[in-house]
């Protein structure tokens, strides 16, 4: 049986890959969407909330990246609507079910119990790498 989406993903960010880069790479190994490698290397500055300065979570924004990079233009006089609502919802989603968008409040006290740089953190990271994935492939499959 192959690995799915959000399960890649879990794995590639517990074996060094960043929140970000791990979505990224994840849902082009499993053939979610095309991504060029060019947009692999751009997600490299989303880990840790946007270079390790803990604001926007890495998963969330490669999941902005991937699902803009399905539905987004390349032209102005294309219509921006299908990503801004599909973007819209996957960010509703994962804010309902992490009560933040923001990297500092997701992986802190009380929700985890780990400093930053624990390793206990990133293994409740890996959950919410798991999580953004589940809620970016319910919403590029709700085409």
């Amino acid at each position: 049986m192959s690995i799915n989406f959000p399960e890649k993903a879990k794995e590639l960010y517990l074996g060094g890959y960043a929140c970000s880069e791990a979505v990224m790479h994840a849902a082009r190994d499993v053939g979610l969407v095309e991504i060029p490698e060019e947009l692999l290397k751009v997600s490299t500055g989303f880990l840790a909330g946007i270079g390790h300065n803990r604001c926007l979570c890495g998963a969330l924004a490669a999941g902005v990246m991937i699902i803009s990079l399905e539905y987004g233009r390349a032209d102005k006089n294309q219509s921006k609507d299908s990503a801004d609502k599909k973007c819209s919802v996957a960010y509703k989603k994962f804010t309902d079910k992490f009560g933040s968008s923001c990297c500092k409040e997701i992986a802190s006290f009380p929700r985890c119990s780990a400093e930053f740089l624990d390793p206990k953190r990133r293994l409740y990271c890996a959950d919410v790498v798991k999580s953004a994935a589940e809620i970016i492939e319910e919403v590029i499959e709700r085409k």
